[in-house]
């Protein structure tokens, strides 16, 4: 919470508006609950410096080339920053010692009295807190690499135009087109606290429960089971069915990846039903590399009823 809390104050939330870029914030802590903070510290202080910079071009009284293409080196900064953190890699490490922790606890029976110390664990809710933030970061990588493709498409668009507009005509239509850009991604910028259905990408049609929304024929490359609960969401089945189904489904759904999270977001499927299916397949790992492990495990030496 104290790292959490640190990364809002340093994004300046709920103080004046500044186009001041903030420091990356570096190092980060051996605990898994520290590392999801502070991953989620680095992705808000880079989307915020890639905003800023935006703003700050947008402000300029006359905006030239040269100034896009100072815009997108600044942009391609941003991304750097965000591959050297190396977030997937990490979480993907973090996810491993998760299981490795609570199936070791989940094997043993533990002292009546020491139970506290692991009640109510769940690989499950570790297991979507981690992709969440995989995804989160993966949608910052998707908005920066359209961000910076549609400023490199108006470049080569705005650059034979410079010998033909005046300096005040081509700024004018260089800031309608930044501007474009910049609502645009503040579209795609997630409020604090949002959760994976809140979540969009720049360029994506607005969202709308699965009930609401079909999987476009090729559109996305999904598991087979997932396409099975799109399907389900697109005939108006009760998001309570599908929850039961998933729970009592004995094969995986094969939901791994951040790529494939934003896949079935855009499909259609909301928070809850993402995370019922993430949890359904840790709770698979976790009893194939563990017999013995209750189904449900709350870690606290005795198997809840199924």
């Amino acid at each position: 919470m104290k790292l959490l809390f640190l990364c809002l104050v340093l994004l300046g939330i709920g103080l004046a508006p500044s186009f001041a870029a903030q420091p990356v914030p570096d190092g980060g802590t051996n605990t898994v609950a520290g590392l999801l903070a502070h991953t989620e510290c680095v992705v808000l202080t880079l989307r915020s410096n890639a905003t800023a910079e935006l703003r700050r071009s947008a402000a300029r009284p006359v905006l030239t080339t040269n100034d896009l293409v100072e815009l997108r080196n600044a942009l391609c900064g941003v991304r750097s920053s965000l591959l050297r953190a190396d977030i997937a890699l990490r979480l993907g490490d973090a996810e491993a010692r998760v299981q490795k922790a609570l199936a070791t606890a989940a094997s043993r029976s533990p002292d009546p009295e020491d139970s506290v110390l692991v009640e109510g664990l769940d690989l499950g809710d570790f297991h979507s807190r981690i992709e969440a933030q995989k995804a989160r970061a993966g949608f910052l990588q998707h908005d920066l690499d359209r961000l910076m493709g549609g400023l490199n498409r108006s470049l080569e668009v705005a650059a034979p135009l410079q010998d033909i507009l005046s300096q005040a005509d081509l700024s004018r239509r260089l800031a309608a087109r930044l501007n474009r850009l910049l609502a645009e991604w503040e579209k795609s910028t997630p409020k604090p606290g949002t959760g994976l259905a809140g979540l969009t990408t720049m360029g994506a049609p607005d969202a709308s429960p699965a009930a609401n929304r079909g999987l476009e024929p090729g559109a996305i490359s999904a598991p087979p089971n997932v396409a099975k609960i799109v399907r389900m969401g697109q005939a108006g089945v009760d998001e309570q069915v599908i929850l039961g189904f998933i729970t009592s489904l004995d094969e995986p759904f094969g939901l791994a990846t951040a790529d494939q999270i934003l896949q079935a977001h855009q499909a259609g499927l909301n928070d809850r039903l993402i995370i019922a299916i993430l949890r359904h397949d840790s709770l698979l790992q976790a009893r194939a590399a563990h017999p013995m492990a209750p189904r449900r495990t709350t870690v606290s030496g005795s198997a809840q009823p199924r």
